[in-house]
């Protein structure tokens, strides 16, 4: 129970950066553990829902028969959206990294 409490508040205590994105990001170990294993997935998922759907552009024929122009109207860059799912594709790979060479020479908070 001891070693479990002592790892607990080494967590919280220790701060670390993370190069993500091009910026440095510092967090407890604590906070990059939730961030690992719950949040980069949300913002992930987030990233990747915003699409449109392979709709097309161009003329198509009513249900009335009448030709009917259709335009996409993208409310978000679509560049944007690719670089930002690239990055939390490889965000939990990058938090492991740098967590596992802490967890190796960090000492326990007693």
């Amino acid at each position: 129970m001891r070693l479990l409490t002592a790892i607990s508040r080494t967590n919280v205590q220790t701060n670390v950066t993370i190069t993500l994105g091009g910026r440095a990001v510092t967090k407890s170990i604590a906070e990059w553990i939730w961030r690992r294993r719950e949040y980069a997935l949300i913002d992930l998922k987030t990233w990747q829902s915003m699409g449109d759907r392979g709709l097309k552009e161009g003329v198509m024929n009513s249900s009335t028969g009448v030709p009917l122009e259709v335009k996409i109207i993208r409310n978000y860059d679509p560049e944007l959206r690719d670089k930002r799912v690239a990055e939390y594709k490889g965000e939990p790979h990058e938090i492991d990294s740098a967590l596992e060479v802490i967890n190796a020479v960090t000492d326990l908070v007693e």
